[in-house]
């Protein structure tokens, strides 16, 4: 009787957490610059429209790889 009242227990504790999840949070970052947060879409973006803004070109900078 113990063990099934147990897992009982742990089945609803398990039932409550799933369905109680918060929402989450997403971030984007190119590793240099803080990172921007995000808002979360319910559906695709089917449309042609980016949904963050290009990049801005910065020409003075000389790219190299580190030896």
């Amino acid at each position: 009787m113990v063990i099934i009242s147990l897992n009982l227990i742990l089945s609803l504790a398990v039932i409550h957490l799933y369905f109680n999840e918060p929402e989450r949070d997403y971030y984007a970052t190119d590793g240099v610059s803080p990172p921007g947060e995000l808002v979360a879409m319910n559906v695709p973006n089917m449309t042609s429209d980016p949904l963050l803004p290009d990049d801005p070109v910065n020409e003075n900078v000389v790219l190299s790889i580190p030896e």
